[in-house]
């Protein structure tokens, strides 16, 4: 654990939660470069690409839609 809190410094504490919770799930993360992080889906086919260090309360609201889009897209290809 004490790993992965190094890999997530720079994230705020709710994004270092949401992030936790979702590796949890079974999503993966993986590092882009040096600033970016990219949440894999359990699907392997889904992800989401957020920045290593957020600037503003819009990256969260953001780093979030981008979450659900993900989650909705996967039910939907799951329903059909």
């Amino acid at each position: 654990m004490a790993a992965m809190s190094n890999e997530l410094r720079g994230l705020r504490d709710r994004e270092r939660q949401l992030v936790r919770g979702l590796l949890a799930a079974g999503w993966t993360l993986h590092r882009q470069g040096n600033k970016h992080f990219r949440l894999r889906h359990p699907d392997g086919v889904h992800g989401v690409t957020f920045g290593g260090t957020s600037s503003d309360n819009r990256s969260w609201l953001n780093f979030r839609a981008d979450i659900r889009r993900v989650e909705r897209a996967v039910a939907a290809e799951a329903a059909s």
